[in-house]
């Protein structure tokens, strides 16, 4: 199982969850919240507490993505387009979470325009998980 932690007050982090949901035809990922209670079982406090990391836990193969890594590790799974953007991954990590950080810095200014939830749908989908 893949499963996706995200900041669930983040208007960019949801947009990019919903993004995720709609292209995520074979099911492969699951989402839920940093700030919700099965993180506490996946996630240490650090990561809990920092709100502007994403975090990919691969429980299968017991591995976990923070950061840009995250974000490549799931354009890969959503494959299409978006595996085009996973290439992005052969870039220094230093780099990438570089950049990761700064839209990070800077999300809630330039992406609080209209608040973004999740509607009832997507919070019972298969793909959430709480």
């Amino acid at each position: 199982m893949n499963i996706v932690f995200f900041d669930d007050q983040c208007p960019l982090c949801i947009g990019f969850v919903k993004h995720a949901m709609r292209h995520d035809d074979n099911k492969k990922l699951k989402f839920s919240p940093i700030q919700g209670s099965l993180a506490v079982s996946y996630l240490t406090e650090s990561e809990r507490n920092n709100l502007s990391t994403i975090v990919f836990i691969d429980t299968d193969n017991h591995r976990r993505f923070l950061r840009s890594q995250a974000v490549f590790k799931i354009f890969y799974i959503l494959g299409g387009v978006h595996r085009w953007l996973a290439v992005f991954d052969v870039l220094p990590q230093f780099l990438t979470d570089k950049v990761y950080l700064l839209v990070a810095r800077y999300r809630y200014q330039v992406f609080s325009r209209g608040s973004k939830k999740l509607n009832a749908k997507e919070l019972t989908s298969v793909n959430y998980l709480g």
